[in-house]
């Protein structure tokens, strides 16, 4: 009777479990392991599914399967290390001007590629060799979630940064930050202008007296663009990164992705005064 309580338990769930891992969930449950063999010689008439003839194999360790995990770990690892340099030698190639292809697009297609292959492993494997099928899938879920890190800096430094929020704003800021460094400029041009009744040909003039540092560009490492022109009058600018920007509307020369602002001494007070409104006030 046992023996036909082995055979149902095994033709019920063969289509779930692999029959090796059924036969060790007998043993678990009590059956003895001498009706366990003579299911598996086909006494009292049994007969033996043929997936049992193939797929029974000795109960495996600790160790052994542990081992086996790994070894679907490391193959893995390998299809994950090939889809990466696949990923690295067609990002070159479309910037060489071999591919005309959005790199972003090479990158998510190898991808899913990889992604594709490993499932298809681990899905083909999952009753005949379980646990190096679930080696396969450990190495699915980090390349997912490698591969999700990487497409995310990719869009940040692709051309895709625009859609990025937090880019956004700390450009926004950058951009900010040096409308009020010229801004801070001008103030210390004003008070070298009624000290001297002149503008100083280069900014380097201005310290200590008039500004205690002159500021510049910091994500350029360079100073800010200034010119005495012939007349007396100055030009000073900044580029910002934001070709949107609402400062570019308000400065001396709109249109461009310079912040533009100037000054002559030979304007009369009225006129000087509107235009550093236009200038100063945003």
């Amino acid at each position: 009777m046992a023996i036909d309580d082995i055979k149902n338990y095994i033709e019920q769930n063969q289509d779930k479990h692999p029959v090796d891992v059924l036969l060790n969930q007998l043993r678990a449950s009590g059956y003895p392991e001498s009706e366990i063999q003579a299911y598996l010689s086909g006494k009292d008439g049994a007969p033996l599914p043929a997936q049992a003839q193939t797929q029974i194999q000795p109960q495996l360790s600790f160790l052994g399967k542990i081992g086996k995990w790994l070894l679907g770990l490391v193959l893995g690892a390998i299809i994950v290390g090939v889809a990466f340099g696949a990923a690295v030698y067609f990002v070159f190639a479309s910037y060489s001007g071999e591919m005309a292809i959005n790199p972003i697009f090479i990158i998510a297609g190898v991808f899913i590629a990889a992604g594709a292959i490993l499932f298809f492993i681990y899905w083909r494997y999952r009753k005949r060799s379980p646990y190096i099928a679930r080696g396969f899938l450990a190495a699915l879920i980090v390349f997912i979630l490698l591969a999700a890190f990487i497409l995310y800096l990719a869009s940040m430094f692709l051309g895709l940064a625009d859609i990025n929020p937090l880019v956004d704003a700390r450009t926004k800021s950058r951009d900010a930050r040096r409308v009020a460094d010229l801004k801070q400029i001008q103030l210390a041009l004003e008070l070298y202008y009624d000290a001297n009744a002149k503008y100083p040909d280069s900014l380097d003039v201005l310290t200590p007296n008039y500004i205690y540092e002159v500021p510049f560009d910091s994500i350029k490492s360079s100073p800010y663009f200034y010119e005495k022109r012939a007349d007396g009058s100055y030009w000073l600018k900044a580029y910002l990164e934001d070709s949107n920007s609402s400062y570019l509307a308000n400065d001396n020369n709109p249109g461009d992705q310079f912040f533009d602002v100037s000054e002559s001494p030979l304007a009369a007070p009225q006129q000087n005064s509107n235009q550093n409104q236009g200038k100063l006030n945003y």
